[in-house]
């Protein structure tokens, strides 16, 4: 008899666009979770999806518990050129930047050695959340959503931050800001060991990073067709002056088909095999032997996670549906 597999997507699109950086900082962390259809997760404002473990359900399909993901998070990376002094000598330097997400892996990225315990990533960029709420803004709880949209007239306070307009355009939304100003890891030389030095923006000494900031919305469907789906829409501007030759952005994944709960359930994700699939342009992570036996805590049966990147920026003059 033939199997029938099932699994949900996580579905990513990116746009990047070209435009002192909006304050920002890990003290803007908030956590939240998504569960407006068959796939629930929790998620952070600082850009990953999954995480903290502790704060809810990890990419969780049907039952609540039943945990699909470790992270997800978004990547953005630069080709630069900078400057770095050698024998009192100061010249250009190409060199390559990636701007990550704070997320807990077992190699977490750098630390800013001047303001030691300051991750170097996106962060959250204040305004775009309720100061009195825990979680960020979340469509179907106006008491998350902040006094007013920085990035809106003044008329749209108490509506949504929708992406056509004042209503969400799905069943359940969520929307936050964030930028890549605490990463001042090849902003000056005493932080790097090529001794490299870049600004975004000479005018403006405050601003850090690749001077990006990143508008991101997380959407779910009840609809049966969409009700399996996630989508996550990721807006990428470059606020600095800065002209990159070369850019490229993607996703980090950690697949955890079979966790239960916090890392502290019964192991039963180190079994699990991935598939890129050419011909469907899709990702997909499942278990062996697709049962997830080992963790007693774990509900039915197993479906596949899976992964589409459905649209980004082409190249308009060559005649390619490279989008």
């Amino acid at each position: 008899m033939a199997r029938t597999m099932k699994y949900f997507l996580l579905i990513v699109f990116f746009l990047f666009d070209i435009l002192a950086a909006q304050e920002s900082g890990s003290e803007y962390r908030k956590v939240g979770i998504l569960n407006g259809n068959q796939v629930k997760t929790v998620f952070g404002n600082f850009g990953v999806i999954g995480q903290p473990a502790a704060g809810g359900p990890r990419g969780a399909w049907i039952f609540d518990t039943n945990g699909y993901i470790g992270d997800v998070s978004p990547l953005v990376g630069a080709e630069v050129i900078g400057k770095y002094q050698r024998s009192g000598v100061t010249r250009d330097t190409v060199f390559h930047w990636v701007i990550d997400t704070p997320v807990d892996r077992p190699s977490t990225g750098g630390f800013d050695l001047d303001n030691v315990g300051n991750r170097q990533a996106f962060e959250p960029v204040y305004g775009y959340f309720n100061d009195n709420s825990s979680r960020p803004a979340i469509s179907s709880d106006q008491s998350t959503w902040p006094p007013f949209w920085p990035d809106k007239p003044a008329d749209w306070a108490g509506s949504w931050n929708g992406l056509f307009g004042k209503n969400p355009n799905s069943d359940l939304e969520t929307f936050f800001v964030i930028n890549d100003n605490n990463d001042n890891e090849f902003n000056f030389p005493n932080e790097n060991a090529g001794r490299i030095a870049f600004l975004p923006d000479p005018d403006n000494p405050l601003r850090h990073g690749l001077g990006l900031e990143m508008r991101v919305r997380g959407l779910q469907w009840q609809q049966i067709l969409a009700q399996d789906n996630i989508f996550w829409v990721y807006e990428i501007t470059n606020q600095g002056k800065a002209t990159y030759a070369r850019t490229v952005f993607g996703m980090l994944v950690g697949t955890y088909v079979g966790v239960t709960g916090n890392d502290g359930t019964p192991m039963e994700y180190d079994d699990d095999w991935s598939f890129f699939d050419v011909n469907e342009d899709l990702t997909y992570t499942g278990d062996y032997p697709n049962d997830n036996s080992r963790n007693p805590f774990w509900q039915g049966g197993v479906g596949l996670v899976g992964y589409a990147f459905l649209e980004s920026p082409g190249n308009q003059f060559d005649g390619i549906d490279n989008f």
